[in-house]
């Protein structure tokens, strides 16, 4: 009898230690508060590589994941770090006007050749397969839920358990895209100019084999992941560009091979705008949840309006 209590004594003790070993895992324990930004960096038990910050307004009631996006290559992470920094504080409105933590990873863009467009997930990113740059779309999983956890563990709060993610240029490709990989996880998304061209949900048009980024006709090869088309169409999605925006990452092979920028001009045009009609229709008839807007007179970039526009979605979904 004695034994079989000891027994239990031990068992129980077991389970205790297992529990705090697991709180350990999901709370993260580097948080640093930078004036109204708290920044994240990755423990021994982190299973991303690269901190993140956090924004966190008066009021929220869900995450937003905004995509780091330094517009330059640099293997400095406190460049890095700094650019991350500047483009979160550029968007507290965001943050304020949808009641939303803003969760901004700082991700760098490496000084290499060839380059590894990490900021748009590009296909030489997701292609890593060693090194701290490793699958950073599982990375920022493991980022959002450190965040997710810290907050309604550590804060306190109740927050939506699924994200919604905003991006703007190449940050714009790097939701649509991470959109496809972890629909899952996600409630909603906006993003604008995305490289002057959304990923297209086909494998293939026209008889033209649409790889990605064009389209996803070996994104499952690439990724590993099955590509859950459905779950994809049921996530409200605003897309917009403005009408004079000239940005095309289609040219720049950084971002699409010689061979997909002709596959993309002889298939959907040579201009971002051009191709703009026909993502809407390729969206809208496979029964996406899409809005697609351009905005007349808006260049590469966004005004008060597109602002109100994207505040307006998101206080909707």
């Amino acid at each position: 009898m004695d034994v079989t209590i000891q027994v239990l004594k031990l068992f129980l003790l077991l389970i205790v230690l297992s529990s705090q070993d697991i709180c350990a895992h999901i709370i993260p324990t580097n948080v640093v508060e930078v004036g109204k930004i708290l920044k994240i960096t990755p423990d021994k038990k982190a299973k991303y590589q690269f901190p993140f910050f956090l924004y966190l307004p008066q009021k929220f009631d869900r995450v937003m994941v905004m995509p780091n996006n330094s517009s330059f290559r640099s293997n400095s992470l406190e460049e890095t770090e700094a650019a991350a920094q500047r483009e979160l504080l550029k968007w507290t409105d965001l943050a304020e006007n949808t009641h939303s933590a803003l969760l901004v990873p700082v991700f760098i863009r490496p000084d290499v050749e060839p380059s590894i467009y990490t900021h748009s997930l590009s296909r030489a990113a997701l292609e890593v397969r060693e090194g701290n740059l490793k699958r950073i779309d599982l990375q920022l999983v493991e980022m959002i839920s450190d965040s997710l956890n810290f907050i309604t563990i550590k804060l306190k709060k109740k927050v939506n358990p699924k994200v919604s993610m905003f991006g703007f240029s190449a940050s714009a490709m790097f939701v649509n895209r991470f959109s496809f990989l972890h629909p899952e996880i996600i409630s909603s998304i906006a993003f604008g100019a995305p490289g002057g061209w959304p990923l297209a949900p086909l494998q293939t048009y026209q008889g033209k084999e649409l790889t990605y980024p064009i389209g996803i006709s070996d994104l499952e090869k690439i990724s590993g992941k099955k590509i859950e088309i459905e779950k994809i169409k049921t996530i409200p999605m605003f897309i917009f560009i403005g009408g004079k925006d000239e940005n095309d990452s289609v040219v720049f092979r950084d971002s699409y091979s010689e061979e997909q920028q002709k596959i993309v001009f002889d298939l959907f045009g040579d201009k971002p705008v051009k191709r703009w009609k026909i993502a809407e229709t390729l969206y809208s008839q496979l029964g996406f949840t899409s809005t697609f807007k351009i905005y007349d007179d808006v260049g590469h970039g966004t005004n008060k309006t597109i602002h109100q526009d994207i505040f307006n979605f998101f206080n909707l979904h």
